[in-house]
């Protein structure tokens, strides 16, 4: 237990020491924020027009469609701040920085999702998290009604798999498969 703690512990040091490295430049991380935000804003903008001329699609209403969004979208923030650093990796083994990781006592993992902790996407972030409380608000699910439901929403977004609050997705009961 005293190893999760202190590894928990560098993690959070690493972690920190990213994000005053990326506030350094603040302007930057503002308009990267805002600019991922418009682009995401763009995207429920479209399914709202589109729910404006078709009330329903397939049984889902707005209401519902921005639960599913909001899920996704706060699933993909955080995929992206945990797993950017893996996108990078190919990189640090052609320049021969992989090493360096390989030499530390500590979890390679934790080291690689440490580096590259990013902040500059949490305009996708917030945006998934008014949509899915837009949705909540609007939706006669009850989520928030029992602990069992409000768990499933913290795995759904977590695991990145979406689960609709209603139970089986609309057209999917019964069907063979």
């Amino acid at each position: 237990m005293h190893r999760l703690l202190e590894t928990l512990d560098v993690a959070c040091a690493l972690m920190r020491a990213n994000f005053r490295a990326q506030l350094q430049y603040r302007a930057s991380f503002l308009l990267g924020s805002f600019a991922h935000l418009l682009i995401t804003c763009g995207e429920l903008l479209a399914l709202w027009f589109l729910l404006l001329r078709f009330p329903e699609i397939g049984g889902w209403n707005f209401a519902d469609l921005s639960v599913l969004y909001g899920i996704v979208n706060l699933s993909m923030t955080l995929g992206d701040a945990l797993a950017n650093g893996h996108d990078r990796l190919p990189i640090a083994i052609k320049q021969g920085t992989f090493d360096r990781l390989l030499l530390r006592p500590r979890s390679l993992t934790l080291q690689i999702i440490a580096q590259d902790f990013t902040l500059r996407r949490v305009g996708r972030g917030f945006q998934g998290l008014f949509a899915l409380g837009y949705g909540l608000s609007n939706t006669n699910a009850l989520i928030l009604g029992s602990p069992e439901k409000l768990a499933l929403l913290f795995v759904c977004i977590s695991s990145g798999r979406e689960g609709h609050p209603k139970g089986e997705p609309r057209g999917q009961a019964g069907a063979g498969g």
